[in-house]
Protein backbone atom coordinates (compact mmCIF):
# COMPACT_ATOMS: atom_id res chain seq x y z
CA UNK A 1 0.00 0.00 0.00
CA UNK A 2 2.86 2.41 0.91
CA UNK A 3 4.22 1.76 -2.98
CA UNK A 4 0.94 2.48 -4.47
CA UNK A 5 0.56 5.72 -2.46
CA UNK A 6 4.12 6.57 -3.36
CA UNK A 7 3.36 5.65 -7.12
CA UNK A 8 -0.14 8.78 -7.04
CA UNK A 9 1.20 10.89 -5.50
CA UNK A 10 1.97 14.21 -6.66
CA UNK A 11 5.55 14.59 -6.46
CA UNK A 12 6.58 18.13 -5.91
CA UNK A 13 10.03 18.84 -8.31
CA UNK A 14 11.26 21.79 -6.30
CA UNK A 15 12.15 18.87 -3.92
CA UNK A 16 14.16 16.62 -6.11
CA UNK A 17 17.65 16.79 -6.56
CA UNK A 18 17.86 18.41 -10.60
CA UNK A 19 20.54 16.06 -12.58
CA UNK A 20 20.51 17.14 -15.74
CA UNK A 21 18.46 17.61 -19.19
CA UNK A 22 18.59 17.03 -22.65
CA UNK A 23 16.88 18.63 -25.93
CA UNK A 24 13.46 19.05 -24.37
CA UNK A 25 13.75 17.43 -20.77
CA UNK A 26 15.06 18.10 -17.39
CA UNK A 27 15.93 15.34 -15.30
CA UNK A 28 15.25 14.79 -11.52
CA UNK A 29 16.63 12.35 -9.02
CA UNK A 30 13.52 10.18 -7.80
CA UNK A 31 12.81 11.71 -4.45
CA UNK A 32 11.84 7.65 -3.18
CA UNK A 33 13.50 5.39 -5.27
CA UNK A 34 17.17 5.94 -5.21
CA UNK A 35 17.94 3.78 -8.82
CA UNK A 36 15.22 5.66 -11.17
CA UNK A 37 14.92 9.27 -12.22
CA UNK A 38 11.93 11.25 -13.24
CA UNK A 39 12.52 12.88 -16.63
CA UNK A 40 9.98 15.99 -17.30
CA UNK A 41 9.25 17.94 -20.49
CA UNK A 42 10.99 21.55 -20.00
CA UNK A 43 7.56 23.79 -18.85
CA UNK A 44 9.30 26.71 -20.00
CA UNK A 45 8.84 25.04 -23.79
CA UNK A 46 4.81 24.26 -22.74
CA UNK A 47 2.06 26.11 -23.41
CA UNK A 48 -1.13 25.77 -21.47
CA UNK A 49 -2.96 22.81 -23.26
CA UNK A 50 0.26 20.65 -22.91
CA UNK A 51 1.67 21.65 -26.49
CA UNK A 52 5.41 22.89 -27.24
CA UNK A 53 4.44 26.86 -27.67
CA UNK A 54 6.42 27.63 -30.50
CA UNK A 55 5.42 24.74 -32.84
CA UNK A 56 3.44 25.32 -35.79
CA UNK A 57 -0.38 24.95 -35.85
CA UNK A 58 -0.30 21.97 -37.56
CA UNK A 59 1.92 20.19 -35.46
CA UNK A 60 0.11 21.52 -32.62
CA UNK A 61 -2.78 18.67 -33.62
CA UNK A 62 -1.14 15.93 -32.69
CA UNK A 63 -3.00 14.20 -29.63
CA UNK A 64 0.29 13.25 -27.00
CA UNK A 65 1.46 16.94 -27.56
CA UNK A 66 4.64 17.20 -25.73
CA UNK A 67 4.22 13.81 -24.42
CA UNK A 68 5.33 11.83 -27.48
CA UNK A 69 8.90 12.42 -26.20
CA UNK A 70 7.83 9.87 -23.27
CA UNK A 71 5.79 7.51 -26.26
CA UNK A 72 8.84 7.23 -27.93
CA UNK A 73 10.72 5.93 -25.22
CA UNK A 74 8.21 3.68 -24.08
CA UNK A 75 7.31 2.07 -27.31
CA UNK A 76 10.77 1.18 -28.21
CA UNK A 77 11.29 -0.51 -24.98
CA UNK A 78 8.11 -2.46 -25.54
CA UNK A 79 9.36 -3.19 -29.24
CA UNK A 80 12.59 -4.55 -27.94
CA UNK A 81 10.58 -6.65 -25.43
CA UNK A 82 8.23 -8.13 -27.65
CA UNK A 83 10.99 -8.97 -29.80
CA UNK A 84 13.08 -10.66 -27.37
CA UNK A 85 10.14 -12.12 -25.97
CA UNK A 86 11.00 -15.93 -25.91
CA UNK A 87 14.42 -14.57 -24.48
CA UNK A 88 13.82 -12.16 -22.06
CA UNK A 89 16.62 -9.54 -21.11
CA UNK A 90 17.04 -6.45 -19.21
CA UNK A 91 20.52 -6.01 -20.72
CA UNK A 92 19.60 -3.62 -23.76
CA UNK A 93 21.61 -0.47 -24.30
CA UNK A 94 18.68 1.91 -23.17
CA UNK A 95 17.36 3.52 -20.06
CA UNK A 96 14.70 1.35 -18.74
CA UNK A 97 11.39 3.19 -18.22
CA UNK A 98 10.05 2.49 -15.20
CA UNK A 99 6.60 3.72 -15.17
CA UNK A 100 5.08 7.59 -14.78
CA UNK A 101 3.93 9.73 -11.89
CA UNK A 102 2.13 13.19 -12.13
CA UNK A 103 4.51 16.00 -10.69
CA UNK A 104 4.09 19.48 -10.12
CA UNK A 105 5.34 20.51 -13.37
CA UNK A 106 3.35 17.70 -15.49
CA UNK A 107 3.30 14.38 -16.09
CA UNK A 108 6.70 12.56 -15.54
CA UNK A 109 8.35 9.28 -16.72
CA UNK A 110 10.07 7.39 -14.58
CA UNK A 111 13.59 5.88 -15.57
CA UNK A 112 16.48 3.71 -14.96
CA UNK A 113 19.28 5.67 -13.28
CA UNK A 114 22.55 4.86 -14.58
CA UNK A 115 25.11 4.44 -12.43
CA UNK A 116 29.17 3.55 -12.13
CA UNK A 117 31.09 1.79 -10.08
CA UNK A 118 31.50 4.35 -7.00
CA UNK A 119 27.62 4.81 -6.97
CA UNK A 120 27.62 8.03 -8.40
CA UNK A 121 25.48 9.08 -11.63
CA UNK A 122 27.42 7.66 -14.51
CA UNK A 123 29.70 10.07 -17.16
CA UNK A 124 28.46 11.08 -20.38
CA UNK A 125 30.47 10.55 -23.28
CA UNK A 126 31.04 13.69 -23.39
CA UNK A 127 32.62 14.15 -19.85
CA UNK A 128 35.08 11.51 -20.66
CA UNK A 129 36.30 13.22 -23.70
CA UNK A 130 36.32 16.75 -22.38
CA UNK A 131 38.23 15.74 -19.13
CA UNK A 132 40.68 13.46 -21.45
CA UNK A 133 39.47 10.26 -19.74
CA UNK A 134 38.49 8.18 -22.66
CA UNK A 135 40.46 5.49 -22.93
CA UNK A 136 40.51 2.13 -25.18
CA UNK A 137 38.31 0.34 -22.78
CA UNK A 138 35.67 3.54 -23.80
CA UNK A 139 36.30 3.29 -27.30
CA UNK A 140 35.53 -0.64 -27.54
CA UNK A 141 31.97 -0.04 -25.55
CA UNK A 142 31.33 2.93 -27.65
CA UNK A 143 31.53 -0.01 -31.27
CA UNK A 144 29.72 -2.11 -29.49
CA UNK A 145 27.03 -0.45 -28.49
CA UNK A 146 26.42 0.95 -31.86
CA UNK A 147 26.45 -2.54 -33.05
CA UNK A 148 24.01 -3.28 -30.47
CA UNK A 149 22.16 -0.61 -31.68
CA UNK A 150 22.33 -1.55 -34.99
CA UNK A 151 21.51 -5.64 -34.18
CA UNK A 152 18.72 -4.92 -31.61
CA UNK A 153 17.18 -2.63 -34.54
CA UNK A 154 17.07 0.75 -31.80
CA UNK A 155 15.87 3.69 -33.58
CA UNK A 156 17.68 6.83 -32.87
CA UNK A 157 15.66 10.15 -33.06
CA UNK A 158 18.00 12.84 -32.11
CA UNK A 159 20.83 10.97 -30.03
CA UNK A 160 24.27 12.97 -29.06
CA UNK A 161 27.15 12.36 -26.83
CA UNK A 162 25.80 13.48 -23.93
CA UNK A 163 22.95 11.22 -23.86
CA UNK A 164 25.76 8.45 -23.23
CA UNK A 165 26.90 7.24 -20.38
CA UNK A 166 28.89 5.00 -19.86
CA UNK A 167 28.90 2.38 -16.62
CA UNK A 168 30.93 -1.04 -15.40
CA UNK A 169 28.11 -2.19 -13.42
CA UNK A 170 24.83 -2.48 -15.12
CA UNK A 171 26.21 -5.72 -16.92
CA UNK A 172 29.12 -8.06 -17.11
CA UNK A 173 31.45 -5.83 -19.67
CA UNK A 174 31.98 -2.26 -19.49
CA UNK A 175 29.11 -0.56 -21.81
CA UNK A 176 27.51 2.63 -23.01
CA UNK A 177 24.17 3.51 -22.29
CA UNK A 178 21.64 5.71 -24.31
CA UNK A 179 19.49 7.72 -22.11
CA UNK A 180 18.18 10.31 -24.35
CA UNK A 181 16.96 10.79 -27.95
CA UNK A 182 15.58 7.25 -28.22
CA UNK A 183 12.74 6.48 -30.68
CA UNK A 184 10.65 7.37 -34.05
CA UNK A 185 10.67 11.12 -34.57
CA UNK A 186 9.32 11.06 -38.15
CA UNK A 187 5.67 10.93 -38.72
CA UNK A 188 6.17 8.06 -41.50
CA UNK A 189 8.22 5.44 -39.17
CA UNK A 190 10.99 4.66 -42.06
CA UNK A 191 13.46 3.88 -39.39
CA UNK A 192 11.27 1.34 -37.60
CA UNK A 193 9.72 -0.33 -40.66
CA UNK A 194 13.72 -1.25 -42.43
CA UNK A 195 16.51 -2.80 -40.99
CA UNK A 196 18.99 -0.89 -43.69
CA UNK A 197 17.70 2.29 -43.38
CA UNK A 198 17.88 2.27 -39.26
CA UNK A 199 21.42 0.59 -39.95
CA UNK A 200 22.54 3.77 -41.96
CA UNK A 201 20.64 5.98 -39.63
CA UNK A 202 22.88 4.40 -36.70
CA UNK A 203 26.15 4.70 -38.75
CA UNK A 204 25.48 8.45 -39.73
CA UNK A 205 25.16 9.45 -35.83
CA UNK A 206 28.21 7.08 -34.94
CA UNK A 207 30.15 8.86 -37.34
CA UNK A 208 28.76 12.09 -36.33
CA UNK A 209 29.77 11.63 -32.74
CA UNK A 210 33.09 10.36 -33.80
CA UNK A 211 33.51 13.80 -35.34
CA UNK A 212 32.62 15.77 -32.96
CA UNK A 213 34.65 14.27 -29.70
CA UNK A 214 37.46 13.79 -32.17
CA UNK A 215 37.49 9.71 -32.22
CA UNK A 216 39.10 7.86 -34.50
CA UNK A 217 37.42 5.02 -35.09
CA UNK A 218 38.95 1.65 -34.94
CA UNK A 219 41.88 0.51 -36.55
CA UNK A 220 42.39 4.35 -38.33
Amino acid sequence: MEYVRYMTDVINIDDCQYLSRGTVKLVFAHPRFPDSVIKVINPKAVDELGQFARQSSWKKKRKLGIYRYFQREVEQYLRLCRAHYSIPTSTFPIAIPRGFVQTSIGLGLISELIRNDDGAIAPTLTQLVAAKQFSAIHAKALETFFQRCIDLHIVFGEVNSAGLLFTTTRSAEPQFVLVDGIGEKNLIPFKTWSFEINKRRVLKVREQILSECGISAPGN
